[in-house]
C-alpha cells in the first residue's frame, strides 16, 4: 500500500500520557538519564498495540522534554519494524473558565516547535509554574471560546473534550451547570468530544444528543453533529486482565480507527467534520477487526499504463471505497475508465448501445501504439489477487492458463456505465410505440439479487437440457415405433410362409429340434467342452516350465535348492492332481451316457434325424430346395422376431430415459415463479433502501410483473410463426399472439402464456379452442407439424417487467417510466438511485451527474454515494465537485493536459493540500474564482 495515495483506516489514540507526567503516571517511571529507554519502552508498547496515529497530551507540556526522546524512539521503530506510527504533539489542561474547570485537549501538527507549544499553552491561560509548590497543576482561567480561537484559528491546531461523561468533562454535573454545559455544546467550533464506547452503546438520551437528529432538544441542538472518539487516556504501558483484554487506562485500552491520506491537523479537521465517514469506533478492543476487512469486496487496486497514444506513463492505485477521477475536457479522465473496461473484458458486452461500442473502438485504437500496455491488480471478494495485463490487442492474466478466458472476465464482477448507457437503461420507447418497457431496468433490479438468481438460472439452463434430451428420446421413441411397425408387419408375412407349408411343419419342427439337441452335445464335446482339458494341459506347461533356483554362492543356497526341489514336486504334483481330475470328468460324463438304457435309442434318433426328414420330405412331395427355403423362412422369421424385441425394448429404454416432460416443465416453471419471487423481493429491498434519509418521502417505488414483457412475448411468438405469412393462419398469426398475450395477463394463475395454449389444445376436435376463431384447426396443426418448434417455445421464459416511478420531494408522483414522461435527468435519477442501492463488486460510471438536477446530486446522489461507498468500490469520473467533495472521496486522482498527455497532477484524499488545490483550479475555476462566487452569493 506505499504506492496508494488516498484515505486509509488508521489506528488512532489521541489521548495519551508518558511518564514525564509523573503526576498521573501509574507505570514505571523514568530513572535519571534512562529517558531515551522510557521512551523507547513507550514506544514498542504503542507499536505492540497497532497503533498508527498517538497524540502526547501530558497534562500541562509536562512531556516537553520527552517528546524528542519519542520522536526518535518512533523513528527507530519504523526502521526496525518497518511500520511508521505518527505522533502528535499536544497538551492536556484544566480549564477553570469553563465552569470549575473542564479538561481540554489539543493537538499540533507533528512537526510543531516544542517552545512554540509552549507559548502557545501559556496563551491559553496556563502560567507558570506549571506544577505549584503543593504539586497542583496550573489551571487556565479561559473559557472555551477563547480556546478554541487561539488553538484551531491563531496557531492551526485541534480542540477536543477528553472523558466527556466522566470527572472534568463537559458532561459532569457536579463541575460545570446546564446551561453552561449547552453552551459549550453547542459550539460550531468544537469539532470532538471523547466518549467511553460508541454512540450506539450509549444511553438513548446520549445517543439522541450525539446525533443532533430532529428529536434533539432545540436547546441541545448542534448545527452539525459533533464527533466522537475513543482514546486509552493512559496511565501506563500494556497491561491485560486474565483473558488478555487491556485493563483502563492503559495503551490499547481505548482508540479510534480515522481515515486519513496522511495524518495531519487538517486531516484530523476534516474526519471531525465528516466523522461518519472517516471515524469508527470500535465496540469491543479485542475482537476488533480493521474497518479495510469488515466487508469483504472486490476491487480494482491498480492500474499501470504504459507507451500509449494520449496518457502519459503512471500508475494510479485505487482505495477500495470512492474514487473520483477529475480533470480538464480532453485531459484523459474518461478514458482512464474505457481502459479499465478494455482490460477487464467489459468491452464486449451484448447490451452495448452502438454509440458506447463506437467510443470503445476509438479507444482501443489509442492501444495500437507498439509497446503499448495495461495492467491492473484485481482483487476478488475472497482476496484472491490477479494482475491481468492488456498487450498486442488482448488481455490475459499472468502466471495463470485460463481454460476459458471468455467466462472468466465475463465473470468477473465489474459493472461499468457512461452516461449513455446510464440512458439506455430506463428507455422506454419502442420502435412502433405500441408498449413502453424499460428493457434493462430489469437488470438493474437483478442486481439486487445476483447470486441468487445466477443459482436459479443454472438450474433453469440444467432442466431445459433434460427437457430437450427428454422430448428428444420421445420423438426418437416414436420414430423407431414405425420402424417396429414395419418390422411387425414383414414377421408377420414369413409367419404365414411358415404355416402354409403345414404338411411338413410338424416333421420340420421335430427335425429343428432334434438339431438343437445335437448342438448342446456337440457344444459339450466340442470347443467349449474341451476348455477342461486345456485347464490341464496348461497345469502341465507350468510346471514343465519350472525355473529352478540357480544361484551360485548363495548364503542360503542349500535351504533354497531343498526348497526349489518341494516346490517342482508340488507343481507336478498339482498337474497329475489336476489331468487326473479332468479325466475322471469326463469318464463321468460319458458314463452318464453309456449307462443310461435310453441313450441308444437317442443316438440314433439324432444321427438319423437329417435322413428321416429329407424321407419324409420327399413323402410330401417336397423337393430340397423347399426344404431349403423353409429353413430359410424360418431363420429369417427367427432374425426377424429378435429385431422386433430389440426394438421393443429400445423404445421403452427411451421411454424410460425421457420419463415425464411435462413433470420436468412443471418444475421448469417453479423456477420461472421462483426467479420472480426474487426480483418482487429485491424491488422491495430497493424501494427500502432508496429512502436514504430519516422522514423523507420515499423516492423511488420499483415494481414488477411476471412474464409481462409484450416485446420478448412477441419475439419468441413470432419465431414460431408459420414460415409463409400468406396464409390465413400466417396473416392471422400477430392477432393469434396478442389474444394469447391477454389471456394470460387475465389469468394469474398461470406460470406461461404457453401453458395456457398447451392445456387447450384438443386432440378430440383438433384445435385450441373458439378463443382463436376460425384458424383455431390450422393453430392446431401447425402446433403438431411443428413439434420440436413448440417444444423449445413451451421452455423458454416470457421476461418479467419492471417499472420505476419517481416521486417529488413533496411525495406527488414525477412519472414512471413505463408513462414515458420522464426527462432524461429524472429517468437518470431513477437509475442511480436503484444502481447504488445495491452491493456488488467494483462501479464504474463516467460522469454520472450529468443531465441530473444539482438539487438531487446534493440532495440524493451525494447521501447515496456515502452510503454505498463503504459496502462497494466506486470508480467515477466527474465535473461536479459535489462528489468528491461531499460525497469524502477517499481518493482524487487529478489529471491534466500536458504536451498532449494527460498526466496526474495530484492524487490522494482532500486533506491534502495538493488534492483540495486540484479540485479547486479544475471544477471550481481556481479558488479565487471560488472566494468571489461565495462573496457573491454570501455562501
Amino acid at each position: 500500500m506505499t504506492c496508494y495515495k488516498g484515505m486509509r483506516w488508521l489506528k488512532c489514540d489521541l489521548h495519551m500520557h508518558t511518564p514525564a507526567d509523573s503526576q498521573h503516571w501509574a507505570g514505571e517511571g523514568i530513572v535519571g538519564g534512562q529517558e531515551a529507554k522510557a521512551a523507547k519502552d513507550f514506544a514498542d508498547a504503542c507499536y505492540q498495540s497497532g497503533l498508527d496515529v498517538v497524540g502526547i497530551t501530558d497534562h500541562n507540556f509536562l512531556s516537553k522534554d520527552f517528546l524528542s526522546h519519542l520522536r526518535v524512539a518512533f523513528d527507530e521503530d519504523e526502521r526496525g519494524f518497518s511500520h511508521k506510527i505518527t505522533l502528535f504533539p499536544g497538551f492536556e489542561f484544566e480549564a477553570a473558565g469553563i465552569g470549575r474547570g473542564v479538561h481540554v485537549l489539543c493537538l499540533f501538527e507533528p512537526s510543531s516547535d516544542m517552545a512554540l507549544l509552549e507559548s502557545i499553552l501559556t496563551e491559553c491561560g496556563v502560567g507558570y509554574p506549571r506544577v505549584n509548590m503543593s504539586g497542583q497543576l496550573a489551571k487556565s482561567d479561559k473559557n472555551l471560546k477563547d480556546i478554541l480561537k487561539l488553538v484551531q484559528d491563531k496557531h492551526s491546531g485541534i480542540v477536543m473534550l477528553p472523558h466527556a461523561m466522566s470527572n472534568d468533562g463537559i458532561f459532569d454535573n457536579s463541575s460545570i451547570s446546564e446551561w453552561l454545559q449547552k453552551d459549550q455544546f453547542t459550539n460550531p467550533d468544537l469539532l470532538a468530544v471523547e466518549v467511553p464506547k460508541p454512540i450506539s452503546q450509549l444511553s438513548k438520551a446520549f445517543q439522541t444528543l450525539f446525533r443532533s437528529g430532529n428529536d434533539c432538544l432545540q436547546d441541545w441542538k448542534r448545527i452539525r453533529p459533533i464527533a466522537t472518539l475513543m482514546s486509552s487516556d493512559n496511565k501506563k504501558l500494556i497491561a491485560t486482565d486474565g483473558d488478555g483484554k487491556p485493563t483502563p487506562n492503559s495503551i490499547g485500552y481505548r482508540f479510534s480507527w480515522i481515515k486519513m491520506s496522511e495524518p495531519s491537523i487538517e486531516s484530523l479537521r476534516q474526519a471531525f467534520l465528516d466523522h461518519d465517514s472517516r471515524i469508527v469506533l470500535p465496540e469491543n478492543v479485542s475482537t476488533d477487526i480493521h474497518p479495510a476487512v469488515r466487508i469483504k469486496q472486490a476491487q480494482i487496486q491498480s492500474i499501470s499504463i504504459k507507451g500509449v497514444a494520449f496518457l502519459a506513463n503512471q500508475n494510479i492505485h485505487f482505495s477500495p471505497n470512492m474514487n473520483c477521477v477529475i480533470g480538464g475536457r480532453g485531459s484523459g479522465k474518461s478514458m482512464l475508465l474505457e481502459y479499465l473496461r478494455i482490460i477487464l473484458g467489459k468491452d464486449k458486452a451484448k447490451d452495448l448501445d452502438p454509440g458506447t461500442k463506437d467510443r470503445i473502438k476509438r479507444v482501443r485504437d489509442t492501444l495500437n501504439a507498439a509497446g503499448a500496455e495495461l495492467e491492473v491488480c484485481w482483487r476478488s471478494a475472497d482476496g484472491v489477487e490477479d494482475r491481468i495485463v492488456w498487450r498486442n490487442g488482448s488481455p490475459s492474466v499472468i502466471n495463470r492458463k485460463l481454460p476459458d478466458p471468455d467466462t472468466f472476465f465475463s465473470n468477473l464482477p465489474i459493472r461499468f456505465y457512461s452516461q449513455q448507457q446510464l440512458n439506455r437503461l430506463t428507455e422506454s420507447k419502442t420502435d412502433d410505440g405500441s408498449v413502453r418497457q424499460a428493457q434493462r431496468l430489469l437488470e438493474l433490479v437483478d442486481g439486487f439479487t445476483q447470486s441468487e438468481l445466477d443459482d436459479l438460472g443454472d438450474q433453469e439452463r440444467k432442466i431445459k437440457l433434460q427437457i430437450q434430451d427428454a422430448f428428444n428420446n420421445l420423438r426418437k421413441a416414436e420414430s423407431m415405433d414405425k420402424e417396429l411397425k414395419r418390422l411387425q408387419q414383414e414377421h408377420q408375412d414369413l409367419d404365414r410362409q411358415w404355416k402354409a407349408r403345414s404338411e411338413i411343419q410338424e416333421d420340420a419342427r421335430r427335425h429343428q429340434l432334434l438339431k438343437s439337441e445335437n448342438s448342446y452335445l456337440e457344444e459339450m464335446f466340442g470347443t467349449p467342452g474341451k476348455r477342461f482339458s486345456d485347464v490341464a494341459s496348461l497345469a502341465e506347461s507350468i510346471a514343465a516350465a519350472h525355473v529352478a533356483f540357480a544361484l551360485v554362492d548363495s548364503p542360503h543356497g542349500d535351504w533354497f535348492q531343498q526348497f526349489d526341489s518341494n516346490v517342482k514336486a508340488a507343481k507336478d504334483d498339482l498337474a497329475r492332481t489336476i489331468r487326473d481330475a479332468v479325466d475322471r470328468f469326463n469318464n463321468a460324463i460319458e458314463g452318464l451316457k453309456t449307462h443310461d438304457p435310453a441313450w441308444v435309442n437317442i443316438k440314433n434318433e439324432l444321427d438319423q434325424a437329417d435322413t428321416k426328414f429329407s424321407e419324409a420330405c420327399a413323402l410330401k412331395g417336397l423337393t430340397t430346395d423347399d426344404v431349403g427355403h423353409l429353413q430359410e423362412i424360418s431363420e429369417s422369421r427367427s432374425k426377424k422376431q429378435k429385431e422386433i424385441d430389440e426394438t421393443a425394448a429400445e423404445i421403452q429404454k427411451l421411454k424410460d430415459l425421457a420419463g415425464d416432460p411435462e413433470r420436468l416443465i412443471r418444475c421448469l416453471q417453479i423456477i420461472w415463479k421462483k426467479q420472480y419471487q426474487k426480483r418482487a423481493k429485491a424491488a422491495r429491498r430497493a424501494n427500502k433502501l432508496a429512502v436514504l434519509q430519516e422522514g423523507r418521502q420515499r423516492f423511488i417505488e420499483v415494481t414488477t410483473k411476471y412474464q409481462c414483457d409484450f416485446n420478448n412475448f412477441r419475439e419468441l411468438w413470432q419465431g414460431f410463426a408459420p414460415t409463409d405469412g400468406r396464409t390465413r393462419l400466417g396473416r392471422n398469426w400477430e392477432n393469434h399472439g396478442q389474444k394469447l398475450y391477454d389471456l394470460f395477463m387475465m389469468n394469474d394463475v398461470l406460470d406461461s402464456p404457453w401453458q395456457l395454449l398447451h392445456e387447450r389444445l384438443s386432440i378430440e376436435d383438433g384445435s385450441v379452442g373458439s378463443d382463436f376463431g376460425e384458424t383455431s384447426k390450422e393453430l392446431y396443426q401447425h402446433i403438431q407439424a411443428n413439434r420440436e418448434a413448440w417444444e423449445k417455445l413451451r421452455c423458454s421464459r416470457v421476461r418479467d417487467t419492471v417499472d420505476m416511478k419517481l416521486f417529488r420531494a413533496d411525495g406527488t408522483i414525477a412519472g414512471s417510466i413505463a408513462e414515458g414522461l420522464l426527462s432524461d435527468g429524472q429517468r437518470n435519477t431513477a437509475a442511480l438511485a436503484l444502481l447504488l442501492a445495491q452491493e456488488g463488486g467494483p462501479l464504474v460510471i463516467d460522469q454520472p451527474e450529468d443531465e441530473l438536477d444539482s438539487n438531487f446530486v446534493f440532495r440524493e446522489l451525494i447521501p447515496m454515494l456515502r452510503k454505498v461507498k463503504s459496502k462497494r468500490q466506486l470508480i467515477m469520473a466527474t465535473h461536479n465537485a459535489n462528489l468528491p467533495v461531499n460525497g469524502d472521496s477517499e481518493l482524487v486522482y487529478a489529471f491534466e493536459a500536458r504536451d498532449g498527455h494527460g498526466v496526474a497532477l495530484a492524487q490522494g484524499g482532500l486533506d491534502k493540500g495538493v488534492v483540495t488545490k486540484a479540485v479547486l483550479d479544475i471544477m471550481e475555476g481556481t479558488e479565487e474564482a471560488f472566494r468571489r462566487r461565495r462573496e457573491k452569493y454570501h455562501f
